[in-house]
């Protein structure tokens, strides 16, 4: 609904059997959606949202939170 809070998750994974290194995620907010917050706290480029997750060892996954208006 217009104007109604919601989070939405991005889930990183790392299906491998070897660690993946210097993991980067970007997500871009779309016009007309207003940025509330974001979990754990990413850096903003213009209206691009980007974590640098680090390492994700084999089997690991990370999830990012974001919330939105």
């Amino acid at each position: 609904t217009l104007g109604e809070k919601m989070i939405y998750e991005i889930r990183v994974s790392n299906p491998s059997s070897v660690a993946a290194r210097q993991v980067v995620l970007n997500d871009d907010v779309p016009e007309g959606v207003d940025l509330d917050g974001t979990i754990p706290r990413a850096e903003l480029s213009g209206r691009r949202l980007i974590w640098r997750l680090g390492t994700l060892e084999p089997g690991a996954e990370k999830l990012v939170k974001v919330r939105v208006t």
